[in-house]
């Protein structure tokens, strides 16, 4: 075997196809049932259910052109991210990403938009903007951009730089519960330059395919079949004398020239026990919050005019950051009329959900939407749910430098061992998509 990759979530599916179309002799090895890691979806009743990733950001270009790459160039769609703001008993409208055309059209559903944040959140707002916007808003950026850009702020978390250079108001009434329902974490933990970048792209609008996010990994595996095994754990990536052997399954060693890593950090160290301490370090520093996904699939429309979804603040004692409704994202997520709401659960309650039945979840799931809109009914058509004990990648203060320093000093200490994942940039499907071209090409060269 010339290269073995180990994981088939986002970036072992990128590095596969980057391999396949050199006529590289590759194999994916998965150790669930089913290919895609966290950019999954599955069709139900008429239903699109995107179990992890929900959503993309307009500049997230290396999906963009694998799904062109891959003939979903015309999946690629943006849609009106319209939410609910909830503060104390009201559901105040906003709306992100839109142009001021787009805003005037609307402007019957967003009125009260101004009340979205006080007088003085607005100001500490303005302050972080004029401070951020001339690193971010030059050039044609992604999130590999953002890391550098942001890079003077990786020893912060969010909330110590909101305190600094904004104030109390700004990171609870508008950075928490945006960052909050992007990583199911808290801004005392997730890394400043990854929480700023979060947000200015959020500011940006949302895109998705039309099929579903999953459609991008599900077509990769589908043209590569044959060369993907699933149900097939890796037990040990085996490294001797500073090089790569093979991997270690139960079947045994099965040795290759090269290996890939596409794993979450927590996996390749485990995999890796023997691997260089300059290697481990944006390893050992990641974070992953959990999240218990639970979607309902309703009969109606429970969020009025098209709204997307409603965002909490941690004020409001939610073990959810939010909840929104898949149906807006183009017309195949639900059937006419339908609705599909997905409730996100923190990572503290998530690890508690995570343990009970699933009757227990959704009954309290249920009445955690139904707290802030009594419109959900307690008839639904359907749910499911989807358990992550590894959801997101807070990337934590000085992850970023710490993987830059990986990248540059140490990438080929171990002969023939090539890294992909999340740690390695600011994390996001772009990002890890990235990596995992980005390791095929080193094994190529």
């Amino acid at each position: 075997m010339d290269v073995i990759i180990v994981g088939a979530g986002n970036a072992g599916l990128a590095a596969l196809h980057t391999l396949r179309k050199q006529g590289v002799n590759a194999v994916c090895l998965e150790a669930k049932n089913m290919a895609g890691g966290r950019t999954i979806t599955v069709e139900k009743n008429g239903f699109l259910f995107d179990f992890g990733s929900q959503f993309l950001f307009k500049y997230n270009k290396r999906f963009f052109d694998l799904s062109r790459d891959m003939g979903l160039g015309d999946d690629i769609t943006p849609w009106a991210g319209m939410m609910f703001m909830h503060d104390n008993g009201r559901m105040i409208p906003a709306m992100v990403g839109a142009t001021p055309k787009e805003l005037w059209l609307n402007r019957a559903k967003l009125k009260g938009m101004h009340k979205a944040a006080s007088p003085k959140a607005g100001l500490q707002l303005l302050k972080i903007a004029r401070d951020i916007a001339p690193k971010v808003r030059a050039g044609d950026f992604d999130f590999v951009d953002y890391q550098n850009a942001l890079a003077e702020y990786d020893h912060l978390s969010l909330a110590e730089y909101a305190l600094q250079h904004g104030g109390r108001e700004v990171l609870e009434t508008l950075l928490q519960p945006v960052i909050s329902a992007m990583t199911l974490g808290q801004p005392e933990e997730v890394g400043a330059a990854y929480g700023l970048a979060l947000f200015w792209q959020s500011s940006q609008g949302y895109w998705t395919l039309k099929h579903g996010i999953g459609t991008l990994n599900e077509k990769i595996y589908q043209t590569y079949k044959d060369h993907v095994k699933l149900s097939t754990p890796v037990k040990k990536i085996v490294i001797e004398k500073g090089a790569v052997k093979g991997v270690e399954t139960k079947d045994g060693l099965i040795t290759a020239k090269a290996v890939i890593c596409a794993t979450t950090a927590t996996t390749a160290l485990k995999l890796m026990p023997n691997l260089p301490d300059a290697l481990k370090k944006p390893m050992e520093l990641a974070k992953y919050t959990a999240c218990c996904h639970v979607i309902f699939a309703t009969g109606s429309q429970v969020l009025k005019d098209n709204f997307y979804g409603v965002g909490l603040k941690r004020s409001s004692g939610s073990i959810m950051p939010g909840y929104t409704n898949s149906a807006v994202k183009s017309e195949f997520y639900a059937p006419t009329g339908c609705g599909l709401i997905n409730c996100f659960t923190l990572d503290a309650p998530a690890r508690e959900l995570n343990r009970m039945g699933d009757e227990k979840v959704k009954e309290i799931c249920l009445k955690e939407v139904q707290r802030f809109t009594p419109s959900m009914p307690d008839n639904y058509l359907f749910a499911e749910i989807y358990r992550w004990d590894e959801a997101v990648n807070v990337a934590p203060p000085n992850m970023l430098t710490a993987a830059e320093r990986l990248k540059k000093e140490h990438y080929r200490d171990v002969k023939g061992l090539f890294l992909a994942g999340d740690y390695l940039y600011m994390p996001s499907v772009d990002s890890s998509i990235h990596s995992g071209i980005a390791a095929a090409q080193a094994a190529l060269r």
